[in-house]
């Protein structure tokens, strides 16, 4: 392939692509020094910056005014895919356990019965968090990768209040809903 196609598909600036020239020169013989500072296969495989380390979850930060907060960005797929089931296990879980809770707060009477109410409704919403989080998770991690793109890490907590709002709109019998 040409020279023009892997500067411009795979570093972001032309810094990094000379950066990545004197690596493989160094490779052959040029200026070794610079080996040391940018792995050339490091580079091409992720979008990350040198030296990054994943911030611990949820590692969310007010947003504005912009630029004033340390801001906080995903870059592997398996952190994306692991962010987004945290946060949908949380919000759906959460939900499933308020109105497992509301369930056995109106039924008290029917106290034999009852107690099954709570682990079902965990198991259940756990079960379908677990699924729509990894999914979402996944495709969210595809194509942020595919793209070379920084992920913010209000984006899984974003997608988490998606699929929990999706749970809630589908839960009500309306004809032509979801």
């Amino acid at each position: 392939m040409s020279q023009a196609y892997w500067q411009f598909t795979l570093f972001k600036t032309a810094e990094h692509f000379a950066k990545a020239r004197r690596v493989l020169l160094g490779i052959q013989g040029g200026p070794a020094k610079y080996a040391a500072q940018m792995s050339f296969i490091q580079r091409v495989s992720s979008s990350a910056p040198l030296g990054y380390r994943t911030p611990p979850f949820p590692s969310l930060y007010w947003p504005l005014p912009a630029g004033v907060a340390q801001s906080f960005y995903l870059y592997d797929p398996g952190d994306i895919l692991r962010f987004t089931v945290y946060w949908t296990l949380l919000l759906v879980g959460g939900i499933h356990l308020i109105t497992a809770l509301w369930a056995c707060l109106i039924q008290w009477r029917n106290w034999k019965l009852i107690w099954i109410t709570l682990p079902a409704f965990v198991l259940v919403g756990g079960f379908e968090a677990l699924v729509s989080g990894a999914i979402v998770g996944a495709l969210l991690g595809g194509v942020y990768q595919a793209g070379y793109f920084e992920m913010s890490t209000w984006i899984p907590f974003v997608w988490g209040v998606i699929n929990t709002l999706v749970l809630i709109l589908s839960s009500f019998a309306i004809y032509g809903g979801l």
